[in-house]
């Protein structure tokens, strides 16, 4: 069954699972025509449900990793354990679908496929999270886009919040304090950069939007991680002022709207995490299948396009049909085995 019903006391796994979900949705939209968004974009502060998924992710890492880093005795221990938890997962789904599922899609020849350098480039560049253009060759090249797996971009930003976090060995006596001044000071850089005050090169303004607004969030979590007493016990209080404020967030300018939602967002996402609900918690049956929902996602999508289905509504259906196996998979013959939580044999 993995772990112990006493690990589930929260709604964090589900949580995962539905944001995973949350961007299957959007990307459906995106990828059938490249111009549309999910309907959901606008009714909440202009911002798709791919978006909202991402920024859930970063919140319940930011918590789970500042956990993690409190029970850790040393920094290589710590570091071990993210590596052992992201990195098997990600070299097998890269491999599958650069070694097995391009080699069956592409309109090269099979011998001239492998025989590109850019098979391995891209191989090499993702499993080590560097930039790369995304493509293979003849790879979903009559899509309306030909991008391989578009949602591996957030795991560098993730990747670099994990290492973040080591400067926490250093103020260990003092972790809240310094929790406090992280956030304040990601706050405050995140609200200038919304304003345009922020000087940065035109070609990295995207990419400095996308490091702050993770950073933000995933450092939401560690920041309430540290206050956990407190949000423990008001946590029904910040679930239902911070829910208050995303729904009167929409009342308000669309910068002022956007700028409130998405500060706003991390504090409703954790104090409902912790809501515990029995109903939701299906993980401790079949596992947290959320990562390998991910990861997988976009090349099943890309997959299913490629065989002519146009239909959002069929390519939602079929994308999370196929992304929650091949998650389910993922977790049961690769994560689980290098992570300590879901020691095989475990009660």
């Amino acid at each position: 069954m993995g772990a112990s019903q006493a690990t589930f006391r929260n709604n964090f796994d589900f949580l995962r699972i539905l944001f995973a979900s949350f961007v299957i949705i959007s990307h459906s939209y995106h990828l059938l025509d490249p111009l549309s968004k999910d309907p959901v974009s606008k009714f909440i502060a202009h911002t798709d449900l791919s978006t909202l998924g991402v920024f859930g992710f970063f919140v319940l890492s930011g918590y789970l990793i500042a956990q993690s880093q409190q029970n850790a005795a040393t920094v290589s221990g710590f570091l071990k354990k993210r590596f052992r938890r992201i990195m098997p997962g990600l070299i097998v789904a890269v491999a599958l679908v650069v070694f097995v599922m391009a080699p069956l899609l592409t309109t090269w020849n099979i011998g001239t496929y492998f025989a590109s350098a850019k098979v391995y480039t891209y191989f090499f560049k993702t499993t080590f999270f560097l930039p790369t253009d995304n493509l293979l060759p003849g790879v979903f090249e009559r899509n309306p886009l030909p991008y391989i797996n578009g949602s591996l971009w957030t795991l560098r930003y993730e990747v670099l919040c994990y290492f973040s976090m080591c400067s926490f060995f250093i103020f260990r006596q003092q972790q809240r304090l310094y929790a406090i001044i992280v956030f304040g000071l990601l706050f405050v850089l995140r609200s200038l950069h919304i304003q345009g005050m922020l000087p940065v090169a035109q070609g990295l303004d995207g990419h400095l939007g996308n490091l702050l607004n993770l950073s933000y969030c995933f450092y939401a979590g560690v920041l309430l991680k540290n206050c956990e007493a407190w949000v423990l016990k008001y946590k029904r209080t910040i679930c239902l002022v911070s829910f208050a404020l995303l729904l009167a967030s929409n009342l308000l300018p669309l910068q002022v709207e956007r700028s409130l939602f998405l500060a706003v967002f991390p504090f409703f996402v954790l104090s409902a995490g912790l809501l515990y609900l029995k109903i939701l918690q299906v993980p401790a049956t079949i596992g947290d299948i959320s990562y390998g929902t991910y990861i997988y996602a976009f090349p099943i999508q890309q997959a299913l396009i490629g065989t002519g289905i146009s239909d959002v509504y069929l390519l939602i259906g079929l994308s999370l049909l196929g992304s929650w196996t091949a998650g389910f998979f993922s977790f049961h013959f690769v994560e689980r085995k290098f992570l300590s939580r879901y020691k095989i044999g475990q009660k």
